[in-house]
């Protein structure tokens, strides 16, 4: 816990070395106690107080405890509605991997389908939570954990820096982030990338503040920061521009502090990919998930792949306001720690520069080498990894003379907790562009952070009203300014040329929503694996027939199957040539049949005669509001032939 004691904020902040107390600057004898005098009594000696424990073991609990507080106030959506099938794509490897490899790893190998099993640094903590807690009881668990490995680096470094109020409102600001709330509430990747991005960015900045156990600082950072990468290879746009610049600064500090520091980051990273190794063996199936990541790449790089899935029109992004907050976020930071640059404070100037390059790059390959980094908002949050830590800090330094009563320290907390709660009482941000409403926005905030960082500089310290006022007012409109950016629904416009019709991020349905019904349709889509079963053979495949006009409420069922290549195509209830085709194609040993309603599934069974089925088992999967009726169908036609060959 030493490293949550805080130091002077005026000498930290600014990168000096504290000063000396008063009356220290005699020789060094002066700093020595006299002895005690021989036979003089005991009492004589001076006592040390010692601080009482329980401060910081309330500290502790509060930390640890911050995510359930921030879901009972904020009542943050633990489950996001999904809107494309690739986040069940993932959640199929958490239920059962093993069969997705038994049942589908030759069909999916042309394609580098199987990429979503090499994620391993969510896949393999995500397998253990769910053979621990089932289903929903591991995805929350899971979460939690993400969520504290996001704000307890990030609160003992604004803690070190800034003392208790401004890390405390580092960690209201993070758990009440949309973005965070909403890449937490699916099992796509970067719900886990940008929790350990984060992580990894606050412990390398502790590494360079800190006087000792640097070494466990710079380990702890490259083995979250490793498990972002093999958890989404995307995250490398991030952590790399961040190790350049940790390594750079650290060569100005120490060239030979430096090189220890390169040699444990490296290390660390080795030790960590080989325990992921290990548990992508025993828990998912392969050992190796390097191989198949860089096929993914390599795939996903074809000029096919990047003319399928990149907009190479960029009017579309005036329509997403919540990518001008990273800009407003680093203007204020720019703001909050202007300095001369030897007096540049060494960890804001790391996450500053860290996050600016991280963006430059995701605007560099997002505009002019074709990948969608930006237009999907699950690649694009990953910026907000370093953006809230910069945030934290930038506001603990404009904020540190606000007073030294409890009111004046506490106020500016209260101001981020009310932000948010007034919007979820009223929800009525209006849908702009960034043309003129969103720019105007953004450099409103960054002019309250100019005007801030005057009155902060003019106002004495301790006491205040200038300093008080200084650091609500700016806390107040970065707040509630970077949360309407966020937030603001995207203005109706019709399709654009050239662009890829991705939904938009659903931002606003993460703050005072029920998310009771995204729960019980997770709950049910996680049974279907256990409803099908372990293949007969290796290889038999299942395809999945479900009505066109339940797509919506389909999403989640058919993304667990893979939807776009294993369902089958045409109308419901009638085979159309080209559904016989793909199944004379795939030759599958099983189909399933999934409908809201369970209307025609008849039907579709007499419709599949030519191919000999046979209904094994049917169901209706059911949780809450949700009813999935499903049979499970053998085609015989197939599976004899397979059994034949088997004997």
């Amino acid at each position: 816990m030493d490293e949550l004691r805080g130091t002077s904020v005026d000498r930290v902040s600014t990168g000096l070395p504290p000063k000396a107390p008063a009356g220290a600057a005699g020789s060094a004898v002066s700093s020595v106690p006299p002895a005690r005098a021989a036979g003089a009594p005991h009492a004589s000696r001076p006592r040390h107080h010692r601080r009482p424990a329980w401060p910081l073991v309330v500290e502790g609990a509060l930390l640890a405890l911050s995510p359930l507080l921030a879901e009972l106030v904020f009542r943050l959506a633990i489950m996001s509605p999904v809107e494309l099938p690739d986040p069940s794509i993932h959640t199929s490897y958490l239920v059962d991997p093993h069969q997705v490899y038994a049942r589908y790893q030759a069909a999916y190998a042309s394609t580098a389908r199987l990429r979503e099993g090499a994620r391993v640094g969510f896949v393999v903590p995500g397998r253990i939570f769910y053979e621990l807690f089932g289903s929903v009881g591991g995805f929350v668990a899971f979460r939690y954990l993400l969520a504290l490995i996001a704000v307890v680096p990030a609160y003992v470094l604004v803690r070190r820096l800034y003392q208790r109020p401004a890390a405390a409102m580092t960690v209201v600001l993070i758990l009440s982030c949309p973005v965070f709330v909403r890449a937490w509430g699916t099992d796509y990747p970067n719900s886990a990338a940008i929790s350990y991005l984060t992580g990894a960015l606050a412990c390398l900045g502790l590494a360079l503040a800190a006087r000792r156990r640097r070494s466990a600082w710079v380990a702890a950072g490259a083995a979250l920061v490793t498990l972002a990468v093999w958890a989404f290879l995307t995250a490398a746009v991030v952590a790399l521009p961040a190790l350049v610049v940790y390594v750079a600064i650290r060569s100005w500090q120490s060239r030979r502090g430096a090189l220890g520091d390169v040699g444990m980051l490296a290390g660390s990273a080795v030790v960590t990919s080989g325990v992921l190794a290990v548990g992508s063996y025993f828990l998912i199936g392969p050992l190796n998930y390097i191989t198949p990541t860089w096929q993914a790449y390599v795939y996903l790089s074809t000029p096919s792949q990047q003319v399928q899935w990149h907009s190479t029109n960029w009017h579309w992004l005036p329509y997403d306001t919540y990518l001008l907050v990273p800009v407003a976020v680093l203007g204020i930071g720019a703001v909050a720690f202007a300095r001369w640059p030897r007096r540049l404070p060494p960890v804001q100037s790391f996450l500053v520069v860290s996050t600016a390059l991280a963006a430059g790059l995701m605007a560099y390959l997002q505009f002019f080498r074709n990948v969608q980094i930006l237009e999907v908002h699950f690649w694009s949050s990953l910026l907000w990894s370093g953006t809230y830590l910069v945030l934290g800090l930038a506001l603990g330094e404009l904020t540190r003379r606000v007073g030294d009563d409890l009111l004046g320290r506490w106020l500016p907390v209260a101001v981020v907790v009310a932000v948010p709660l007034v919007y979820e009482s009223r929800r009525s941000v209006p849908a702009f562009t960034w043309s003129p409403a969103g720019v105007a926005l953004t450099g409103a905030v960054v002019a309250v952070a100019i005007l801030a960082r005057a009155g902060t500089a003019l106002a004495r310290p301790g006491r205040s009203a200038l300093g008080l006022a200084s650091g609500v007012v700016v806390t107040i409109a970065a707040a509630s300014g970077l949360l309407v950016l966020t937030v603001a629904p995207a203005v109706a416009h019709a399709h654009i040329p050239h662009t890829v019709n991705d939904p938009p991020a659903a931002y606003a349905a993460t703050l005072g929503v029920n998310d009771a019904l995204s729960i019980d349709e997770y709950r049910v889509a996680a049974e279907l694996p256990h409803f099908t079963g372990e293949p007969a053979y290796r290889g038999e495949q299942l395809l999945i027939w479900w009505p066109i006009d339940q797509f919506s409420q389909m999403i989640e069922p058919m993304g667990i199957y893979h939807a776009g290549f294993n369902s089958i195509p045409g109308p419901w209830g009638m085979l159309a040539p080209v559904a016989a085709r793909k199944i004379e194609q795939r030759r599958p040993g099983q189909v399933l049949l999934m409908s809201m309603t369970g209307f025609e599934l008849q039907s579709c069974y007499d419709a599949l005669q030519q191919f000999d089925p046979r209904l094994v088992r049917r169901a209706v999967l059911s949780s809450g509001p949700v009813h999935l009726h499903v049979w499970l169908i053998d085609l015989e036609r197939y599976t004899r032939v397979e059994a034949g060959r088997l004997r």
